[in-house]
């Protein structure tokens, strides 16, 4: 993250940051300009873009590219730069490549409030969706009969298992690399071998499933190339790898008679924040 800390001392800010805010409905905007001589315009410009932060996460850090912070109080807390409006001001000089040049800018910095939580919590710039399902699982007939006259069933049934299909989208990533790719790649579905923190709280080992991602690059303020990446579970009442005995008691999860391994492979899915 860029904070006017870190824009160059030169630097000189022309409006005062209490001015310039708008609110409206889904977000509030503000904008803060300065004076930069042309010598500093291009350290201006990359630190406003944004620079690289890890974050520390619940189970491990990401890196995340986060464009510049507006100054102040708690109102302001989670607004960021998203565009930046430079004109060339002072004394114009001329050059025969680059043509009429000016010894200073006037750089205006657009800030506003996103719609993920920016700096808020234990889990920043991310954004979560939840769905409701459940699974069917198939339990053995022949461990049941009907109570009216003992008649044994001879077929599978069925029996619902609930859950939930969870989606946690992390926003301004730096450029995916084809490293993080096929780590992603390697994690996609395994369970969890051991608990796993999320927004939605800390699942126990085994009852989160990782389904897969969708992963995508954009162009923002500056020129910018972010990435952004939406990591998809399964979470099951019935740890993902028990299955119903076949004499009806219970759930339980198998092994392999020579190999021990379970039904599905597990891994540490706090590997995907890394």
């Amino acid at each position: 993250m860029s904070t006017i800390e870190q824009l160059p001392s030169s630097a000189r800010m022309l409006y005062e940051p209490a001015r310039n805010v708008r609110v409206v409905e889904g977000a509030t905007l503000a904008r803060l300009a300065w004076s930069v001589p042309k010598a500093d315009f291009a350290t201006f410009m990359e630190i406003a873009s944004g620079v690289d932060e890890v974050i520390v996460w619940p189970g491990g850090s990401i890196t995340r590219r986060v464009p510049l912070k507006y100054p102040g109080g708690s109102f302001f807390a989670d607004m960021y730069a998203y565009d930046i409006d430079a004109t060339g001001i002072g004394q114009p000089s001329y050059d025969t490549f680059e043509g009429i040049q000016y010894s200073l800018w006037k750089i205006v910095v657009s800030f506003k409030t996103f719609d993920f939580l920016a700096g808020v919590g234990d889990y920043p710039l991310v954004s979560l969706s939840t769905t409701s399902g459940s699974d069917k699982v198939t339990r053995p007939g022949t461990a049941y009969k009907f109570p009216s006259d003992n008649l044994r069933i001879d077929h599978a049934v069925g029996v619902r298992v609930g859950g939930l299909d969870l989606a946690l989208t992390m926003h301004w990533l730096p450029p995916i690399t084809q490293t993080v790719l096929t780590l992603w790649t390697g994690l996609t579905g395994r369970v969890n071998s051991v608990a796993f923190p999320t927004p939605w709280g800390t699942f126990a080992a085994g009852y989160v499933q990782f389904l897969g991602f969708d992963a995508s690059e954009t162009y923002k303020v500056g020129n910018q190339r972010l990435g952004q990446v939406t990591h998809k579970f399964k979470y099951r009442e019935v740890p993902h790898n028990q299955i119903m005995r076949s004499d009806g008691g219970g759930f339980e999860a198998p092994v392999g008679v020579t190999s021990g391994d379970f039904l599905i492979e597990t891994a540490n899915l706090a590997l995907l924040y890394g």
